[in-house]
């Protein structure tokens, strides 16, 4: 949570009170905002931002880049807003679903600077993308089998690998910061 917070930070510091904000250095940095967060963030503070991930740690990516979103149903105030909502029914079921197919979006901001295996640091987009936990299904499959596919993708997204000990800054982070100075 401490480079969520350290992004929020600078973007108040910079956005809100006027503050100049020289470096934001994060380790392990989840995804914060959406897409227009990131754009602004990146277009005023992104030079100076500087994103560090280790490896396979798996905090980077959460939340994933798009998540479906939930439906906006809600009952109405009165039994005249309920006749009301059934003579449009389908302009509001389409509304209510809308969030659902569209879904959220969360982006990163700064640059990325990975750390591979090998203590390598790069900066290659393709070398994160590798690393990207994704679902590529359709989003009926998604709905029909979201117990089995989440206990899979829990399974081979967390367990599997380093994906929790490359987010631990004394095994993962640290020695490999300590390799660059060297």
């Amino acid at each position: 949570m401490g480079g969520a917070l350290a992004v929020l930070a600078a973007a108040l510091l910079r956005f809100k009170a006027g503050r100049n904000v020289t470096a934001v250095y994060t380790y392990g940095q989840p995804r914060v905002g959406d897409p227009e967060f990131s754009s602004a963030f990146d277009g005023i503070l992104g030079s100076v931002t500087f994103r560090y991930v280790n490896d396979l740690d798996i905090v980077p990516h959460v939340p994933p880049a798009q998540l479906p979103g939930r439906p906006l149903l809600r009952m109405p105030d009165s039994a005249t807003d309920f006749l009301r909502t059934l003579e449009n029914a389908p302009r509001h079921l389409l509304e209510a679903l809308k969030p659902v197919v569209v879904g959220e979006h969360f982006a990163h901001v700064g640059q990325l600077k990975l750390f591979l295996a090998d203590n390598v640091l790069t900066d290659d987009k393709l070398r994160w993308q590798e690393r990207e936990i994704m679902y590529s299904g359709t989003f009926a499959d998604l709905l029909r089998n979201a117990p089995g596919l989440l206990r899979a993708q829990l399974a081979s997204a967390v367990l599997i690998g380093k994906r929790l000990t490359d987010h631990d800054p004394r095994n993962g982070s640290v020695p490999k910061l300590a390799a660059q100075l060297q």
